[in-house]
């Protein structure tokens, strides 16, 4: 045991060469309150401030990593999606029902003479395919002068001409008769109940 010291502090004696101080003062170090950071961790306003960072940052490279990994705009007539888009003058557009994953793209149109060239026609302001008489429609097929697409009961859209049941005049084309088809028979279409030349089944 070596040469004791007695604390200024307490008048307690202590063996320097083992102990730090006397026995109150070291009581008294070990009871002391942890700093008000937490013992090292950061201010909580200094951890907010790392996490909106953070979060900052991540939006920004995921932002850029969609931007520099968008696909080119398809040309008309050309399968698009809704991320990749259209070229200039066109829309994408999917099919009959809007499930498919894929469209195509359809050049805009106001009249028929904006699609002149391409054996389509201007319909719902989009140059379309054309289909005849009881040809199926509806998408991206539209219906020739003097049809309609709508859908009856039973058979899927279909390129269907008017025709008038009362006066008796069969002006329907051949494999059709002339029918006055009632709103219930047209699911999708009710405001056309009408006289039209329904396929003969």
């Amino acid at each position: 045991m070596g040469e004791l010291t007695r604390c200024a502090k307490h008048g307690l004696a202590f063996d320097p060469a083992v102990q730090v101080g006397c026995t109150i003062c070291r009581r008294e170090q070990s009871q002391r309150p942890p700093p008000p950071d937490g013992g090292g961790g950061g201010s909580v306003l200094g951890r907010l401030f790392f996490v909106i960072t953070l979060l900052s940052a991540s939006s920004g490279a995921y932002y850029l990593y969609k931007k520099l990994n968008k696909p080119p705009p398809a040309a008309i007539g050309g399968a698009c999606t809704a991320e990749s888009g259209c070229q200039e003058g066109g829309d994408c557009m999917s099919g009959s029902f809007g499930l498919e994953k894929y469209g195509r793209c359809y050049r805009r149109c106001v009249t028929d003479d904006t699609c002149a060239g391409s054996g389509q026609r201007c319909s719902s302001g989009h140059c379309m395919d054309v289909a005849g008489a009881n040809a199926g429609c509806g998408g991206d097929v539209a219906c020739t002068d003097g049809t309609e697409c709508i859908s009856l009961t039973g058979l899927g859209p279909r390129c269907i001409q008017r025709c008038s049941f009362m006066s008796g005049a069969d002006a329907c084309p051949a494999g059709t008769t002339c029918t006055r088809v009632m709103n219930a028979a047209m699911p999708t279409n009710p405001t056309l109940a009408s006289d039209w030349c329904v396929p003969n089944r």
